[in-house]
């Protein structure tokens, strides 16, 4: 399947380089097409792939066949994730699309990145065993 064009790709690169290099679970919420996301795991152990959009969600699954992402069809508000279970939570060009994005920011621990629709949240670091 060819690359489509997509301006959404040039971000990629800048929310790859956002994600810390010790993320072992990372979220991409609104993966659309699932560039960002395959790019993702190739260096992070689990990638969960997020997209309400079912034919979209199709198509990341044909583009990437051997792309060990966990391709997961819903909406970000009542996906089965745990909030903050993720090391981060990335997403691209996607809040233009969310009826509360204070909601979606709230539930998973959000952080807003100034610039074109771009989103990270970071979970906070696990506890120290007492």
């Amino acid at each position: 399947m060819p690359d489509p064009w997509n301006l959404n790709i040039r971000d990629d690169a800048l929310l790859d380089a956002l994600v810390p290099a010790t993320a072992r679970r990372v979220c991409d919420i609104g993966c659309g097409d699932g560039f960002l996301s395959e790019r993702l795991a190739r260096r992070v152990p689990e990638v969960t792939a997020v997209d309400a959009d079912a034919p979209v969600l199709d198509r990341a699954r044909a583009r990437f066949p051997d792309s060990p992402v966990t391709w997961l069809h819903a909406d970000v508000m009542d996906a089965p994730l745990v909030p903050r279970s993720f090391d981060a939570v990335v997403s691209n060009a996607t809040l233009h699309h969310l009826d509360d994005v204070p909601g979606a920011l709230q539930r998973l621990g959000g952080l807003l990145v100034p610039g074109r629709v771009l989103l990270t949240w970071t979970a906070p670091p696990a506890p120290e065993p007492a």
